[in-house]
């Protein structure tokens, strides 16, 4: 099972939490993908951090463009 933790810097916390909540919503839901959102604030920038797991994460090809890849573990 891989897994894929990428991250987008956003200057408001409010649209970066929009942006997160939007990954949650039902109709973009794929079978074996589990998706996981964090909204932090590190060195006062503000980040959405996305993970995704699951045996569909093979590779880093899952990397959303505007993204910085933080890990990949297949």
């Amino acid at each position: 099972m891989g897994i894929l933790i990428q991250r987008r810097p956003f200057e408001s916390p409010v649209i970066a939490q929009a942006t997160a909540d939007w990954f949650h919503e039902p109709q973009f839901a794929i079978p074996g993908l589990t998706v996981s959102t964090n909204v932090i604030e590190q060195d006062g920038q503000i980040w959405l951090v996305l993970k995704q797991e699951g045996e569909m994460v093979t590779n880093a090809n899952g990397m959303l463009p505007g993204y910085q890849m933080v890990s990949f573990t297949p």
